[in-house]
């Protein structure tokens, strides 16, 4: 399966422009919610809107540039890896960003999801290959995830480990963002489940045991 990125194979005056596009957008939508407090005498409605804002065009001023510094790679369009830090790896599902460039709009729910599970596989095999090519199947990769349950994670060698709490705070303050993203998922307003969060760990070693699984579970998907 070609997994396209609309957004990355746009030229870098491109990508610029339309991230300033973004900002305007954001600015004017700020400047909106000041004219509402004033009309209302709403006046803390600016501070509950400002923090959605940003959580929102974060994605498209972030993580183009962590991408630019290395300090993020996509090992697919919906999945990234962190740079390694003491032989841990911390992954990450898509961003709005990426979901906004790579979700089909006219796939219905089913395909979207199959779509996204394809990433999450594609990406996921691609870090634990490169990493046994590199030696470094000791390294340790690490997650946080409200989608995946307990059961799949322990079919791809990953284990339930002590909750993030940092991760924790990143996925409540960006509770806006991700209710978007779950909502593009599912093609209709949907929240997620917050009561399902859990972080996953498991050596790439472990992961490599249940590739042969990992395949054909990609290749189904695709």
């Amino acid at each position: 399966m070609n997994i396209p990125h609309s957004f990355y194979s746009k030229t870098k005056q491109q990508q610029r422009f339309f991230i300033f596009k973004i900002i305007c957008l954001a600015l004017l939508c700020f400047f909106i919610s000041i004219v509402i407090a004033y009309a209302t005498t709403l006046y803390f409605f600016p501070f509950i809107i400002l923090p959605v804002i940003i959580s929102i065009i974060a994605p498209f001023i972030d993580v183009p540039s962590l991408k630019a510094t290395k300090k993020i790679t996509y090992y697919a369009p919906l999945f990234i890896a962190e740079k390694e830090k003491n032989k841990r790896i911390k992954i990450h599902g898509g961003t709005f960003l990426d979901y906004c460039f790579t979700i089909n709009k006219n796939s219905n729910a089913r395909e979207r999801t199959r779509f996204i599970l394809y990433n999450y596989i594609e990406g996921l095999l691609k870090l634990v290959e490169e990493l046994e090519t590199n030696s470094k199947t000791q390294y340790i990769i690490q997650g946080t995830s409200y989608i995946i349950n307990e059961r799949t994670a322990n079919k791809i060698g990953l284990k339930r480990t002590k909750q993030d709490g940092i991760q924790l705070l990143i996925l409540l303050f960006n509770y806006p963002l991700l209710t978007l993203t779950y909502s593009i998922t599912k093609t209709k307003l949907s929240f997620p489940n917050y009561r399902t969060v859990a972080t996953y760990e498991g050596k790439v070693s472990d992961i490599l045991v249940h590739k042969k699984s990992l395949l054909l579970l990609r290749d189904k998907l695709s």
